[in-house]
């Protein structure tokens, strides 16, 4: 009972230690999607700025 006890342990350490590393790989994925998300949004106002003013102009 002891033995099947340590191994549960062992295995629910192992199975911690993978899904905090699967954490920490989701976490820079999402960091990195706001960045590009962030980057097209700016893109995007810029963009529509610009039309904006091309438009301002042909009035």
């Amino acid at each position: 009972m002891i033995a099947q006890l340590i191994a549960r342990l062992e295995h629910e350490q192992a199975e911690n230690r993978r899904l905090s590393s699967l954490l920490t790989t989701r976490d820079a994925e999402l960091t990195l999607a706001k960045k590009r998300f962030e980057e097209l949004r700016h893109n995007a106002e810029a963009l529509a700025k610009s039309l904006d003013q091309n438009n301002d102009t042909l009035l």
